[in-house]
């Protein structure tokens, strides 16, 4: 259990062309725009928009979107993950 605590709990890396990052409410949000990449151990996620609320760590995702997680493989035309 204490194992995949540790995980959940990791950072993502992220990289994008456009990227920008406010504040409302005192979170800090990202907005990051083409060739969006997040990446994990273990994970990756390939989108065309996205907005990170990094407090609560969801993402919010729209245009082309594709998770790899291990040895499978969701895509789809949004996600909130």
């Amino acid at each position: 259990m204490l194992f995949n605590l540790f995980f959940a709990q990791e950072k993502w890396n992220y990289s994008a062309e456009e990227m920008d990052q406010i504040k409302v409410d005192g979170q800090t949000i990202r907005r990051l725009k083409e060739n969006v990449r997040f990446v994990k151990i273990g994970q990756v996620i390939l989108t065309d928009h996205a907005v990170q609320y990094t407090k609560d760590d969801i993402l919010y995702m729209n245009g082309n979107t594709i998770m790899i997680n291990g040895l499978d493989t969701l895509t789809c035309d949004s996600m909130v993950y």
